[in-house]
């Protein structure tokens, strides 16, 4: 079994006998290996700090860039949509255009009026068999198959 040779803090290099693993922890928190302890718990430690990190920075994310919310699946998708909403009459596909995909899913397609682009966006929602409409558990506008 290998043993750590020295102290680790968060983004710091854990040196093994023979190997170094990169324990990278974004969460800012610092944890102390002393010599000889086992490398396997040291690293279940390092991944519970770093899964509590990432679970914390998406939480942040969500807030502050208006992400989605973890409970959405693939029959969903919020990219090119906004708004909140009720019913899915609320909620129309704003800008269509004459191409394949341009505008929002929206609560205010007012804002968008004509778009007159006619190239063929692959990755638009609806070119991906998506529909625009409330996505009601949610409370928010978006595209759902």
């Amino acid at each position: 079994m290998s043993k750590l040779t020295k102290v680790v803090g968060s983004h710091d290099l854990i040196n093994l006998l023979g190997a170094a693993l990169l324990v990278i922890l974004s969460s800012g928190m610092f944890f102390y290996v002393v010599q000889e302890q086992n490398t396997e718990a040291v690293l279940w430690q390092a991944g519970k700090y770093r899964s509590e990190a990432i679970h914390r920075h998406l939480q942040q994310l969500q807030k502050t860039q208006n992400l989605p919310p973890k409970n959405t699946s693939l029959e969903t998708t919020f990219d090119y949509s906004e708004g909140n909403c009720t019913y899915d009459s609320q909620c129309t596909w704003a800008g269509e255009g004459c191409g394949g995909g341009h505008g929002m899913c929206t609560n205010q397609p007012e804002k968008y009026g004509d778009i007159s682009t006619c190239d063929y966006n692959f990755n638009f929602p609806s070119n991906n068999g998506y529909t625009c409409g409330c996505i009601s558990t949610l409370g928010k506008c978006g595209w759902r198959k």
